[in-house]
């Protein structure tokens, strides 16, 4: 699981791109009070799985729920 700390400093990056920016600072805040949790994959996406049991797949400029 990627610590808020990373996760911040994810939304940061994006700087260039507000929207996506936007996302991960909303993502980081339900993963900071246990509400999900994201991990890194191998293909350089993430996987959240928020605590009600909903998994979503983040690329690169797309978000795919995939249970």
């Amino acid at each position: 699981m990627m610590p808020p700390s990373t996760l911040q400093r994810e939304a940061t990056s994006h700087q260039c791109d507000p929207e996506k920016a936007e996302v991960m600072r909303w993502i980081s805040g339900l993963v900071g009070v246990d509400l999900a949790e994201l991990r890194q994959l191998k293909n350089d996406e993430h996987e959240l799985r928020l605590a009600s049991g909903e998994v979503f797949r983040l690329r690169q400029t797309t978000i795919h729920r995939i249970a």
